[in-house]
């Protein structure tokens, strides 16, 4: 490489490979401080568990844990609803008998619409009881994905 550079420059590319040297071990050296970053990073969250179990009772930390995994629950059933929704929206766009027909037709409220998608979804994880259900291929291979 560095006959080519000098071959290629009159002799003074030797300067470029030398740079060029200099800086992959500037990269290779910033690469390992982050990495022992991530290493400290590691190493105070078990240290800030351990302070945590330690002063906070038990009970918070259950009811903390509860509300994360509701949280995430009900950020992926916002996330499906709203997709349940946009395929019915599609379908019936293009002419074809959608889940949203009989909420179209008696002019509901985009609130009403949004909680019923909110309920169907709801109803795909549990035994929950709904009366809306896929009318056409695309809906159901929604609803087939969604379960």
């Amino acid at each position: 490489l560095m006959a080519l550079s000098e071959a290629g420059e009159g002799g003074g590319g030797a300067i470029g490979v030398l740079r060029m040297g200099k800086t992959m071990r500037i990269a290779r050296l910033s690469r390992c401080i982050r990495m022992l970053r991530m290493t400290r990073m590691l190493k105070l969250r078990g240290v800030l568990d351990k302070v945590g179990d330690a002063f906070i009772p038990g009970s918070v930390t259950t009811t903390m844990a509860i509300l994360k995994l509701m949280s995430v629950y009900a950020a992926m059933v916002h996330f499906l609803a709203c997709l349940w929704y946009a395929v019915g929206m599609e379908c019936h766009d293009q002419g074809l008998v959608s889940w949203l027909e009989p909420m179209l037709a008696t002019h509901d409220t985009k609130l009403a619409i949004y909680a019923t998608s909110f309920h169907w979804v709801v109803a795909q994880f549990t035994p929950c009881p709904h009366n809306f259900h896929p009318q056409n291929a695309w809906e159901r291979c929604f609803a087939i994905l969604v379960v």
